[in-house]
Formats: C-alpha cells, structure tokens, sequence
C-alpha cells in the first residue's frame, strides 16, 4: 500500500516488515554473485554493519521506503540506494533482491545496464541480471563480465585482457549473444 507524505511524495505503508527488506537485498546479492564459473566457486558474502567502519572496500547500501529508482554509485565512496517502489510498483522480495543484484554489479564490478546498449550491439532480449528489462537471474554471461573486473586480476578468474588485447564487460555481452 502506498500513501502521500507532507511532501506529495510517495511513501511504503507496510507490505513486509523492514528487516524482510532486508534480508531480501542480502540473499539477493549473495545468490546473484555467488556460483560456479570456470571450474572455480566464487562466493559473495555480505556482513551488515549498523555503524560505519574502517573497512577500505565497503559498499554503504540504504533503503528508502519512499518511491524511487534504485542506484548504485561508482564513485570513490561507493553506495547503493534501494527504493522498495517505483512508481506503483511495488517490489515482492525477489524482485527487491534481483535490482540489488544489479545495482551490485554497477557499484562492486562497474558493470553498465545491458538494457540500453543495443545502440552497442547488446540486444535487449540479452538475459542477464544487468538488464533491468528483462528482470533475470544472473547467467554466465554476468560472471564473465564480472571477470574483466580488475579486482580479479592476478587471478585464474581474470579475462580482462585476451591475447593481450584489453576486452570490456561489453565485448563479453556481445561475445555471448554471439556476435
């Protein structure tokens, strides 16, 4: 259910408990970016602090009960802002978990939406949970573009460069839908 603020603004009046909110944006990035990608297990785990820390490679993620769009911020502090609505959507649990996904991938990986690269080569139909359009679960196609993500470089996971040529998480979308 949604009601107006004192500001005209829409706000959330209580489909789940808040700490089902929660719950929802952890499982939801730990199962999106954990899995099995070439022969190797790669595991996202998620600690919640309640106060700010002096851990260097934290992601600051708040929710917002008032209606929005869900962000996440590639800049030096690095954030996500989930809004549990948008418009007069409101989001069950899953969907909750699958835009924190995404939004994971921009902020942790800085990976683009798929959604608006068809100008790029990437069609729109791609499945993947970097497209907001279609609302999926993550695909391999997610893992490899994770892997050009130089906090894997160094290791057997790696595929930012390929024949010493540097290749982006695009290259892989389009090498994955085959072209």
């Amino acid at each position: 259910m949604l009601n107006k603020d004192s500001n005209g603004e829409y706000i959330y009046a209580g489909k789940y408990p808040r700490e089902a909110y929660e719950q929802a944006v952890v499982d939801g990035i730990t199962s999106q970016w954990s899995g099995d990608y070439k022969g190797k297990n790669i595991i996202t785990q998620f600690t919640v602090l309640k106060e700010p820390s002096s851990i260097q490679k934290a992601i600051y993620i708040t929710i917002d009960g008032k209606n929005g769009k869900s962000t996440g911020s590639r800049l030096k502090k690095k954030e996500i802002k989930m809004h549990i609505c948008n418009g007069m959507n409101v989001y069950n649990l899953t969907e909750l978990g699958l835009i924190a996904a995404q939004e994971f991938g921009h902020t942790a990986f800085d990976l683009d939406d798929l959604y608006n690269k068809s100008d790029e080569g990437i069609p729109k139909t791609i499945l993947s949970v970097m497209n907001d359009a279609k609302r999926m679960p993550r695909q391999e196609v997610d893992f490899a573009m994770m892997a050009t993500n130089k906090m894997f470089k160094g290791t057997s996971i790696y595929n930012g460069e390929v024949n010493g040529v540097k290749v982006t998480p695009l290259d892989v979308a389009r090498y994955y839908v085959g072209l």
